[in-house]
Parts: structure tokens; C-alpha cells; sequence
């Protein structure tokens, strides 16, 4: 029981890391016009500086992590098939919510 728990908590990591660097950009975007005044590709940068700074914090704090052995195999082995299929229906949907913004 306790493996399938970390399994889970390790495959959930991701999914919290993002909804952590949501709300930490929600929190700026309504702190600071300033970032709320940028380009949609530089506040795409924001986002994605605030992801790895945030998966930072929780490397340093000792979050486990699938690849945190370091070997690709590592990573590659914690992704089910459902996995990879939300992954890639969430790029998917990023893709097409992109493409149909104005630039």
C-alpha cells in the first residue's frame, strides 16, 4: 500500500507543481501590472522560470521524484500509459488554447 501511495504522490508532483506556478502567476499578474502588461511570450517565460524554481524548492526539501535517482530509465518507468495520455491531451489542449489567442 505504502509503494502505490509514493508511486501516486510521485506521478502528482508534476500536476501540483503546476497548480503552484498557476497561482504564484495569478498572484503576480494581480501584484504587479507590470507583468500583466507583458507579451504573451514573455509571460510564458515567467511561467515557465516559476515552474523550475518551484520544482527547485521542492528538490531541495526533499520532495521524492520520479527521476530523482538520475537515470532516464527512472522517469520513463513511472509514466503508465494513462499518464502519457493526459500528458499529451493536456499539450494538446495547451496547443489549441495557443493557436486560438490573438496574438
Amino acid at each position: 500500500m505504502t509503494s502505490t501511495m509514493d508511486a501516486l504522490l510521485q506521478l502528482a508532483l508534476p500536476l501540483v507543481t503546476g497548480l503552484l506556478t498557476f497561482a504564484a502567476v495569478q498572484m503576480l499578474k494581480w501584484a504587479s501590472p507590470t507583468i500583466d502588461a507583458m507579451q504573451p511570450l514573455l509571460k510564458r517565460l515567467v511561467v515557465l522560470l516559476l515552474a523550475f524554481g518551484i520544482t527547485a524548492i521542492a528538490t531541495i526539501a526533499g520532495v521524492p521524484s520520479p527521476c530523482s535517482t538520475g537515470a532516464p530509465d527512472a522517469c520513463l518507468g513511472a509514466l503508465t500509459p494513462e499518464a502519457l495520455q493526459t500528458i499529451i491531451a493536456a499539450l494538446i489542449a495547451t496547443g489549441m488554447h495557443t493557436l486560438t489567442k490573438p496574438a
